[in-house]
């Protein structure tokens, strides 16, 4: 078998470590899913993109576009 100059290891070494880090990266973004769903939605508007429409007397209040 050759072997990596940079890494020092076997070609079967290397594959194994790959192998082991697509399950690792699978889980994590599984997890990360998981948690997004999970999760509140939050969102920062900034003040100048804000308009009210409306009175105060309409049935709903005021609207915010």
């Amino acid at each position: 078998m050759s072997c990596s100059v940079k890494y020092n290891e076997t070609n079967w070494q290397n594959l194994r470590f790959q192998i082991h880090h697509k399950k690792r990266y699978i889980y994590n973004l599984t997890n990360k899913i998981e948690h997004l769903k999970s999760a509140q939605i939050q969102v920062k508007v900034p003040l100048n993109h804000v308009f009210i429409v409306g009175s105060q007397t309409e049935s709903y209040g005021n609207q915010v576009c």
